[in-house]
């Protein structure tokens, strides 16, 4: 990812016509505590910027992947634009929210799935609600 990230300059909009890896013939070293502080900057950096569904998933699923806390920000600032647009960014935003263990679906929910439209949209909404209920008063 952050390969892609550098040869496209940060423009996610530039690498759509990406098929497959750059490469599989390569070896890479695990990802030290600056590469992920990197990584994790640059995904936030396009939920920042971007809005469209494919980028804003394809970014939170590897958020998710990192469950670095200090995305949480950036994380509910793009869930609060994607609960009116699309579920399958809310699927991959809720998904990464509670991969930094915040409390996001009910407790007897057994099944995730981003065709569960209204449940993602509906525990979308109650967390939105619950954390700026819980907000300071400024």
């Amino acid at each position: 990812m952050l390969r892609i990230w550098r040869r496209f300059g940060g423009d996610p909009g530039r690498a759509k016509g990406i098929v497959g890896p750059f490469s599989t013939d390569e070896a890479f070293p695990p990802m030290g505590s600056a590469d992920r502080d990197l990584l994790r900057q640059a995904l936030c950096s396009v939920l920042e910027r971007w809005r469209d569904a494919d980028i804003v998933s394809s970014a939170a699923n590897a958020l998710m992947n990192l469950a670095e806390p200090e995305a949480r920000p950036v994380l509910v600032q793009a869930l609060r634009h994607a609960v009116a647009a699309d579920n399958r960014a809310v699927f991959q935003l809720l998904l990464a929210l509670e991969a930094i263990d915040e409390d996001i679906y009910d407790a007897g929910l057994t099944t995730r799935s981003y065709d569960a439209d209204e449940i993602n949209r509906a525990a979308a909404l109650r967390y939105l609600q619950r954390i700026d209920s819980n907000a300071p008063a400024g």
